[in-house]
């Protein structure tokens, strides 16, 4: 009897192990400035095996979270990254999953919170995307040879307002997810105003979607692949993905009948696939 119970508590104990949390060794990671928070196996129901490794790192103004995405429990960055905004404790999601888990295996995927919490916006704020060139000077430069972008929704924004800034480095591929832009479009001015407490003249000048920035920005990334869908009504295809449809560097899927919506037409498209593809295995 008590053999047939060591047997099952030992069964127990293994069948736990892929949700047990652990600590993780943070000398390698950003430079050795990284705090190790936490590794654990998420997405226990996808076909992918998907470890979590969550790092905090010392700002001026306090800590910012990190997170990378792979499939070791033990986190040793390799020298490829999908570098991911808005980074959040739920994105990426399970849908994000239906791209990014084949490349898990060879290519971490990563990033840091832009907002003041880890899920709070950032909007691609100045003071915001200042913590994008600490991720990228920390925890990126000299650590990883091959980089992408991918922005999801409003992520867009952050990523327009750090690359366009003329001491950002430049990029070879950005992929965006129904990629919000313009500020006037959303979340609009007037929300803005309430959240940020900026001016119109300030949000004019600093507005990921006006033409001076939009061209810093375009110029600096090799690639940029687009999907949007054409009844957006959150985020509108022609106030947004759009407006880049002017760049000859710039690609742009209008999926026909989507919102910004789950629809596999954006999380399994064979273009966004093939364009990772093509760069991190070329």
């Amino acid at each position: 009897m008590r053999k047939s119970i060591s047997i099952v508590l030992i069964i127990t104990l293994i069948l736990l192990i892929p949700l047990t949390v652990t600590k993780l060794n943070s000398k390698q990671v950003c430079k050795g400035e990284a705090q190790a928070l936490s590794s654990k196996q998420i997405f226990l129901e996808s076909e992918y095996v998907v470890w979590e490794h969550l790092f905090k790192i010392s700002l001026d103004e306090g800590t910012s979270i990190l997170k990378f995405l792979n499939d070791s429990k033990s986190f040793k960055p390799r020298n490829k990254i999908i570098w991911y905004s808005p980074m959040r404790s739920y994105y990426p999601d399970e849908n994000d999953l239906k791209y990014l888990g084949r490349f898990l295996s060879k290519v971490d995927v990563g990033g840091i919170s832009d907002g003041e919490s880890v899920d709070s916006d950032g909007w691609g704020l100045p003071e915001n995307v200042e913590k994008y060139k600490i991720f990228y000077e920390r925890c990126i430069n000299k650590t990883y040879s091959k980089v992408a972008l991918l922005a999801r929704s409003r992520g867009a924004t952050s990523f327009i307002s750090y690359v366009r800034q003329p001491n950002s480095p430049s990029f070879d591929i950005l992929a965006g997810i129904y990629p919000v832009i313009d500020w006037n479009s959303y979340p609009s001015f007037e929300i803005l105003n309430t959240y940020t407490n900026k001016s119109d003249t300030y949000l004019n000048l600093y507005n990921p979607g006006s033409k001076p920035n939009l061209e810093k920005f375009v110029h600096k990334i090799d690639k940029i692949l687009l999907l949007h869908g054409s009844r957006d009504s959150t985020v509108p295809f022609n106030e947004n993905s759009f407006i880049l449809s002017e760049f000859s560097n710039v690609k742009i899927e209008l999926i026909k009948g989507e919102g910004h919506n789950y629809s596999e037409k954006f999380f399994c498209n064979k273009s966004l696939i093939k364009l990772f593809g093509e760069y991190f295995y070329s």
